[in-house]
């Protein structure tokens, strides 16, 4: 899930500013398989995570980007994981 993710990340069981940064894009994907109308609680929870982290902000702005775009699309889930991928 999105929050054990983001339990990850915050715990340091996830390390490393690239991992970290993976780690937040496939928490998305997580949360946008798991419930749309929870997404934006998923954005807020794991930029919480690691507040310090330049990595995590730099791949949720990007996540959050291509949400933006991608809304009303039908395969979003699969838009976000390519997005989640390329990361």
């Amino acid at each position: 899930t999105y929050e054990e993710t983001a339990d990850a990340i915050e715990d340091m069981t996830v390390r490393g500013a690239p991992a970290i940064g993976v780690a937040a894009a496939y928490g998305i994907v997580l949360a946008a398989r798991e419930d749309m109308m929870k997404i934006d609680d998923a954005f807020l929870r794991l930029s919480a995570a690691r507040p310090t982290a330049v990595n995590l902000f730099w791949s949720l702005e990007r996540m959050r980007s291509v949400y933006k775009n991608s809304m009303g699309a039908h395969d979003i889930c699969a838009i976000l994981e390519s997005e989640a991928e390329k990361i």
